[in-house]
């Protein structure tokens, strides 16, 4: 199958997308930053892509899928 031009757009904008969450981890990772609170619609890859910059930095870290509340992101 072959890409059309609007597909090629939409790759290029996600990967775009997708290259800031990837700094963004990395920053977390290495304390420029205290955090990354990161939403959005369900399925868009954005835990697939946390988890795999951490496990690309070697980084330990704990995955809880769910809801989380104000309290709890406090």
């Amino acid at each position: 199958m072959e890409l059309n031009a609007n597909d090629m757009r939409a790759l290029e904008s996600l990967e775009q997308k997708l290259a800031v969450i990837r700094d963004r981890v990395r920053g977390v990772v290495s304390r420029h930053a205290n955090g990354l609170y990161l939403c959005g619609r369900p399925g868009t890859s954005k835990s697939f892509t946390v988890r795999t910059t951490l496990e690309a930095e070697n980084c330990l870290y704990h995955f809880h899928d769910g809801h989380l509340t104000p309290m709890g992101l406090f």
